[in-house]
């Protein structure tokens, strides 16, 4: 996944932005919301720190997952920019 994405977080790269040398491999739906999916490279972007601590608070609301959270049954979102777009909400 590393090499097939060149390193570049693709979630920065969905708004123009070239981020090199990110080294973490995320599952853009994560494995908690849809189990089947965990070895499905698909489902694998590389992905920022800065990114990755956002969506990772955007799961935890969307999806319900984390420690002691419950699962919402939210509908899986696949797509990087519709995720970016929600991680990037900022309503009060």
């Amino acid at each position: 996944v590393l090499d097939r994405d060149h390193y570049l977080c693709q979630y920065c790269k969905t708004i123009g932005k070239l981020k090199p040398n990110s080294k973490t491999v995320d599952h853009i739906v994560p494995v908690e919301a849809q189990p089947n999916s965990k070895a499905d490279i698909s489902n694998l972007a590389v992905i920022c720190r800065q990114c990755h601590h956002k969506k990772t608070i955007w799961e935890q609301k969307y999806y319900g997952t984390g420690q002691d959270n419950v699962l919402t049954g939210a509908k899986p979102i696949e797509n990087i920019g519709e995720i970016v777009k929600l991680i990037n909400d900022r309503h009060p």
